[in-house]
């Protein structure tokens, strides 16, 4: 192994033989064809989402809250077209949307009033480590507030679509989660 993603690390860490199995041997589980739509693809949707929103608001920036439903409201729009997700198979995922994104916009400008600001999504980094090389794609950094610049700081965020308990039980012990440890080492 000469590049070693976080999900790689992960699965080191967790269970070695899985690792061995399949990061060194190559094994994989055939992979069934299926016309379903699932939370990983809910997931990949997301990113996609976030990503064009950011993107956008960043090229021109709106601060007023109509605006960003409908700019949001048009990411969402287009990832599911770019993705070709049909509207039966997506409607469980569309039809939390609007209070999803009303509760991301709610946390947004929360995040924003602190000072803090996107520089970048779906960020792809490369860091050598002797004889191996860390690889990842960072979900957002942003830029946090500092009373100079000389000292600002850069705050990775990685989404999650996940079940809440999932999440609170991954804050209640930061030190299982390798996920962004690992992102911090890549940059």
């Amino acid at each position: 192994v000469r590049r070693l993603s976080a999900s790689a690390y992960e699965d080191l860490r967790r269970c070695p033989y899985r690792f061995f199995a399949l990061r060194q041997l190559g094994l994989q589980e055939a992979e069934e064809l299926e016309g379903e739509v699932d939370k990983r693809d809910f997931g990949l949707w997301l990113h996609e989402v976030l990503s064009t929103f950011h993107e956008a608001l960043k090229a021109a920036p709106a601060h007023d809250l109509p605006s960003r439903i409908a700019m949001l409201d048009v990411a969402a729009a287009q990832a599911t077209l770019t993705r070709g997700l049909g509207q039966d198979e997506f409607l469980p995922f569309a039809a939390a949307w609007p209070q999803m994104r009303d509760g991301y916009l709610d946390w947004l400008a929360q995040h924003e009033a602190t000072g803090a600001r996107f520089e970048e999504a779906e960020a792809w980094q490369e860091q050598p480590l002797g004889e191996i090389t860390l690889i990842g794609r960072i979900d957002r950094i942003d830029q946090c507030a500092a009373s100079d610049s000389a000292s600002a700081q850069a705050l990775l965020i990685d989404y999650k679509t996940e079940a809440l308990a999932k999440s609170r039980e991954r804050v209640r012990r930061p030190l299982e989660d390798t996920q962004l440890a690992f992102y911090a080492a890549l940059l």
